[in-house]
């Protein structure tokens, strides 16, 4: 067995083992020689690296929090790795920990470093970004575990920063990170920072903002008054490509709870009606003329939309 073998065979084998060794060695001796020694391993390469990382979500441990200090310590130099599978195996591991602790250990610690990931000095890191990004889903990823008044705080500090001027990322991992929120609360913050992201150019930006609708809709309660602002934004969008995700995602809204008919009207006479639209938004509603069928005897203006769109 050989974690820093050249032949990716044999070091996939043996990252596979990592759990084992470190169930050998213990906690203490894992957490101070087997975690640095893999994350400081010249021999990996992006893959292996990250595949290393997941396993530590499987070591069989029961963590303390006299643990958290020093394994959060240990895996730092990874926040800093500008790789997305890396990160995100990263953020797993720590909240597989905090899963272990105690509520109130996780209370009192996670919301502070979290605060110090997305506050980082850019002066201090060679790619400041990064740690942002690795605050923002740790929010995510930990935030069921805190209790209601640390959830409030952490929600807080999120809902700043994601407030301010952020580079294209980091806002992606915003909306994201608002997509995870949603499943928690209903705080009407969330709803606004989206809102602001329906108005932004960038595919990759605004792409999760349907998802978010989604996951809103399914819960017991939801109500369509807090998204038809959303739904509205995205129709309204400057990006076609934004506008042909709107349309492709109706189906699986609708299927999570029935669009009011008005809203669905009117989001298609809009986008129909607009003034040197894209082809491919056309095509795009037109292969949701399905979600409109029941409704052509109720509204007038359905066979409207319906004989401009087999016209085009």
């Amino acid at each position: 067995m050989n974690l820093k073998s050249r032949n990716p065979q044999e070091r996939d084998e043996s990252i596979k083992m990592i759990p084992t060794i470190a169930s050998c060695l213990g906690i203490e001796r894992t957490i101070l020689e087997l975690i640095p020694y893999i994350i400081n391993s010249a021999a990996h390469t992006e893959k292996s690296l990250s595949d290393s990382i997941k396993q530590f979500s499987n070591f069989d441990f029961d963590y303390t929090q006299n643990h958290f200090k020093p394994i959060f310590d240990a895996i730092k130099p990874l926040f800093e790795i500008d790789i997305n599978a890396i990160r995100k195996a990263t953020v797993n591991f720590l909240a597989t920990i905090c899963s272990k602790l105690d509520q109130s250990f996780v209370d009192e610690h996670l919301p502070r470093e979290i605060t110090l990931l997305l506050e980082n000095n850019p002066d201090e890191y060679s790619f400041p970004i990064s740690l942002q990004l690795v605050g923002a889903k740790l929010i995510g990823k930990i935030f069921h575990l805190l209790s209601k008044d640390y959830q409030n705080n952490i929600l807080t500090d999120f809902i700043t920063f994601a407030g301010g001027e952020n580079p294209p990322l980091v806002e992606c991992a915003i909306i994201k990170t608002c997509t995870k929120l949603i499943q928690y609360t209903d705080d009407p913050r969330l709803f606004k920072i989206v809102q602001k992201y329906t108005k932004n150019p960038s595919p990759t930006i605004a792409y999760p903002i349907p998802k978010f609708i989604i996951r809103y809709l399914s819960k017991e309660n939801s109500d369509f008054s807090k998204i038809v602002v959303l739904l509205r934004g995205l129709s309204r969008s400057p990006n076609w490509r934004i506008k042909c995700k709107l349309f492709i995602s109706l189906k699986p809204i609708n299927d999570v709870k029935p669009i009011p008919s008005d809203l669905l009207v009117d989001i298609f006479y809009g986008t129909l009606n607009r003034e040197n639209e894209d082809p491919e938004v056309r095509i795009a509603e037109a292969q949701q003329l399905g979600l409109l069928q029941s409704l052509i005897d109720s509204n007038p203006k359905t066979m409207e939309i319906i004989q401009k769109l087999l016209k085009d």
